[in-house]
């Protein structure tokens, strides 16, 4: 059987080689070295109350954290993406463009009106799309004028009045009457 197989060492032998002395350790725990932190630690900042967009349920919610709390209890959607309150744009910025960069754009959500054609988000006070160039107060459509109905089709006409049935009573009477009188004639004759 191989040594190494055994446990044995080829070049030390039966057992591995122990130091004679073991370095002094230090039995106090040292602090652990950790890089100053890149980003500020927020505060604690006071609960706010907001309201659920699905469901509606009132929560109290610190909006400067994210915690696993801060989910509705009723249906699980995240209240720290809710803002606290709506605000209207007041129309005090410099340019429109700032309106349309992607991403999360605070607590401050921006009044907009969405276009009849396209459906982008518009200010308030726009005429035309920015995104389309519709208009974005279109005028009211023309009314669609219905053809009349084509008239009624003429009554069909009314059918001959039906033979009364003394009629053909006389009629087949008279009608034997002659034939019996043809029969008697050639017959005498």
């Amino acid at each position: 059987m191989s040594e190494t197989l055994t446990g044995r060492h080829v070049l030390s032998g039966d057992e591995p080689e122990q130091p004679e002395a073991a370095a002094d350790i230090d039995d106090q725990p040292t602090e652990a070295l950790a890089p100053p932190l890149a980003i500020p630690v927020p505060t604690n900042a006071p609960p706010e109350q907001v309201t659920c967009p699905e469901c509606g349920t009132v929560a109290m919610v610190a909006l400067t954290r994210r915690e696993s709390t801060d989910f509705c209890a009723t249906c699980d959607f995240p209240l720290f993406w809710t803002p606290s309150k709506v605000m209207l744009d007041t129309g005090d910025t410099a340019g429109e463009s700032l309106r349309r960069l992607p991403g999360t754009s605070g607590r401050a959500t921006v009044g907009s009106a969405t276009c009849p054609h396209c459906a982008e988000g518009n200010l308030i006070t726009a005429e035309i799309c920015i995104r389309c160039g519709g208009l974005m107060n279109p005028p009211a459509p023309v009314p669609v004028v219905a053809a009349p109905p084509p008239p009624p089709p003429p009554p069909a006409p009314e059918p001959k009045a039906k033979t009364p049935l003394w009629v053909w009573i006389v009629g087949g009477v008279t009608l034997l009457l002659l034939v019996a009188l043809v029969v008697y004639f050639f017959v005498t004759n």
